[in-house]
């Protein structure tokens, strides 16, 4: 995997990571093996160890920026507006947030929130 690539993948990790945790402020292992799967695929390996590196990695970052986790994830949001290219790309996101929602069975009111507010600044319309 190129160092450009996983970039990108350590920053939809944090952003899904983050989404799991601030917006119930709960993590579920159900939710951490969801986002698992989703870098899983997008990085298109089949080999989980690398995805287990790479969730070391994101955890590591989120847990050391606890003070200005708000502003990485604005960040983030930001540089994906820029990098990807397309609405569907940009939806797939979406979408993916939806999934780790829906991971532990309970989708929050913040959880559909966080999503509308991603939307919005993508100028995308979102209906749950």
């Amino acid at each position: 995997m190129g160092l450009e690539y996983y970039s990108k993948l350590k920053n939809l990790g944090y952003l899904y990571l983050s989404f799991a945790h601030l917006a119930d402020r709960q993590l579920s292992g159900s939710e951490t093996e969801e986002i698992k799967k989703i870098l899983l695929v997008r990085s298109g390996q089949e080999d989980l160890v690398e995805i287990e590196s790479l969730m070391e990695d994101v955890t590591s970052w989120y847990n050391r920026s606890a003070i200005d986790r708000i502003q990485v994830i604005y960040s983030i949001a930001a540089k994906l507006n820029m990098e990807l290219d397309t609405e569907d790309e940009k939806r797939s996101i979406l979408d993916d947030l939806l999934r780790v929602a829906n991971a532990d069975e309970d989708v929050s009111e913040n959880e559909v929130n966080f999503i509308k507010s991603l939307a919005e600044a993508w100028n995308l319309e979102f209906n749950y």
